[in-house]
């Protein structure tokens, strides 16, 4: 393991290449960490209230501030500059969760309002749907938006999850569901168009289960008991990989059925993977914050970077500029 050297700058200099987005929960910042130079760069942008999702369309990322104590709203941040260049207001209280894009429109899941709010590709309000018990996570896959309704209920417990599909989403939507295990939060698709659905369970008696979707006829074709309580999921070489706040990342190999636990400490957050890497942040309110990079393949970590203390490290997101 290997930590990075660390740039005291406030702001980036130019970057090409391969560079790294970690936005920073707690802090409500984004730091950019530059693989080729192997610098960070902390702070480089200054986020709303409570930042908890960050999403790439060609050279624009959206930032979803969630807006604990706040005003929640979504930043668009010229990924050539980092600059933000665009910022929305959406409702008080509605704690928006995640964000995702159809060909022409936003969709951006509102949990405490049980909601969907649609936009247009200028960040325009156009629509909002009632979807569900506190829909997360959201995506998507052939001309469907997939979104994951966790079922949470004002006492903390929960009823059964379901994964809402928007079909024909760029016209009039339509609403079509299918229940799962507890507490779905989050999907992975594989280049051969097979979608995963994490359901993290009931931090209690139901635990992990990652389920495998048909995209056209809304069935579940295949389930996996993956154990512990994981909170995020992506997919990289053949293989599932999800964090677990406790017990690290958990991975899954389709080809050969085999299980791995990586321990990577307490506070195991966000995932992204691209190009045989898999990118993991490690979550800390108080000690020091950590981007893991480990090789999807043999799952050797091949680099530990050291984000700052009580940062709050979240959402990642891998930003190749073309050369």
């Amino acid at each position: 393991m290997l930590s990075c050297t660390k740039n005291e700058e406030p702001t980036a200099p130019e970057i090409k290449g391969s560079r790294v987005y970690i936005v920073n929960n707690l802090s409500e910042t984004v730091s950019i960490y530059d693989e080729v130079k192997d610098t960070l760069f902390e702070d480089v942008i200054i986020t709303g209230v409570t930042p908890n999702d960050i999403y790439q369309v060609g050279g624009l990322a959206y930032i979803v501030n969630s807006g604990f104590g706040g005003v929640p709203s979504i930043q668009v941040i010229d990924l050539s500059t980092n600059e933000i260049i665009k910022e929305i207001q959406l409702p008080p209280g509605s704690n928006p969760w995640a964000i995702t894009k159809s060909a022409n429109r936003f969709f951006v899941t509102l949990s405490a309002r049980n909601m969907v709010y649609i936009y247009d590709s200028n960040l325009n309000l156009i629509d909002s749907i009632k979807i569900g018990k506190w829909p997360e996570g959201i995506i998507y896959y052939k001309n469907s938006i997939f979104i994951a309704s966790s079922g949470l209920k004002p006492d903390y417990t929960y009823d059964v999850g379901y994964v809402y599909v928007l079909k024909n989403p760029d016209s009039i939507p339509i609403i079509d569901s299918i229940p799962v295990k507890t507490n779905p939060q989050d999907f992975a698709v594989s280049p051969e168009g097979e979608v995963f659905v994490l359901c993290t369970g009931d931090y209690n008696i139901q635990d992990g289960w990652i389920l495998e979707i048909d995209p056209e006829s809304l069935l579940i074709v295949d389930s996996l008991h993956i154990g512990g309580y994981p909170g995020d999921i992506t997919y990289a070489q053949q293989r599932i990989f999800a964090s677990d706040w406790f017990n690290g990342l958990l991975i899954y190999d389709l080809a050969t059925g085999k299980d791995t636990i990586i321990p990577t400490g307490y506070g195991s957050s966000r995932l992204f993977a691209k190009d045989e890497k898999v990118y993991l942040t490690i979550f800390s309110g108080s000690e020091m914050n950590y981007l893991l990079i480990l090789d999807a393949l043999d799952y050797t970590i091949e680099k530990k970077v050291e984000l700052g203390v009580g940062k709050g490290a979240q959402a990642v997101l891998v930003y190749k500029e073309e050369l």
